[in-house]
């Protein structure tokens, strides 16, 4: 376990976090997302396997794994000028960012979910700042009280149930100690609907650290 992160024997129902998310209302997110990297999933699934059999974990299909980098807010509640001024400023905001050398693991629990630690950590809170800031100038979303505790990470199991944060370790076992390295380089804003106890998203806009950055979607 990485020295800091939160440590709770007892983890909660991801079924009930905020009751405002009903199903089919899209909340606008920036994500990295590794559909173009197969590694993660292969190490995902690798890490998620011994979740499967145990009733309180939903394991997410692989096509919807993803590290949260921040929220924008709901789509009923944002201007379509808005999003569209917010992905250019991210844009411009990340002209000269590189890909992120992002590695994966341990698995570990945060909350209501069993999750891949993702680090460098300092650098993806640097990230996030960088995407709030660019953000806030087009009046969406500034930074809260408590960014600091941002933990970088890829969810493998939302919890349905509470659980126990041992038991849930132990079933996973030596699996858990593992980690990849990938080159995570796919940054998107997305509208996320709740269906299913699973995520679903639509890209508005997608960028590629490195190259040139226009948003597409």
């Amino acid at each position: 376990m990485t020295q800091g992160w939160p440590r709770r024997t007892r983890l909660g129902d991801h079924t009930t976090w905020r009751p405002e998310w009903t199903s089919g209302r899209p909340l606008l997110w920036w994500y990295l997302t590794f559909g173009h990297l197969p590694r993660v999933a292969e190490h995902s699934t690798r890490a998620a396997a011994a979740l499967g059999p145990l009733e309180q974990v939903d394991v997410p299909p692989r096509e919807w794994l993803h590290l949260t980098l921040c929220e924008v807010g709901f789509r009923d509640e944002v201007d379509e000028s808005q999003v569209k001024e917010g992905a250019w400023a991210v844009a411009e905001a990340l002209q000269e960012a590189a890909p992120v050398e992002l590695r994966l693991g341990p698995v570990n629990s945060l909350y209501d979910a069993v999750v891949l630690e993702a680090h460098p950590m300092d650098g993806l809170r640097g990230l996030r700042a960088t995407v709030r800031g660019a953000m806030a100038t087009a009046g969406l979303r500034k930074a809260q009280p408590g960014e600091a505790q941002f933990w970088p990470h890829v969810t493998i199991g939302y919890l349905n149930a509470p659980a126990d944060h041992r038991a849930l370790m132990d079933s996973i076992g030596s699996t858990g100690l593992t980690t990849t390295s990938v080159t995570a380089d796919r940054l998107e804003l997305v509208e996320v609907t709740r269906a299913d106890r699973h995520y679903r998203w639509r890209t508005r806009a997608s960028l590629s650290l490195g190259r040139a950055l226009v948003p597409r979607g």
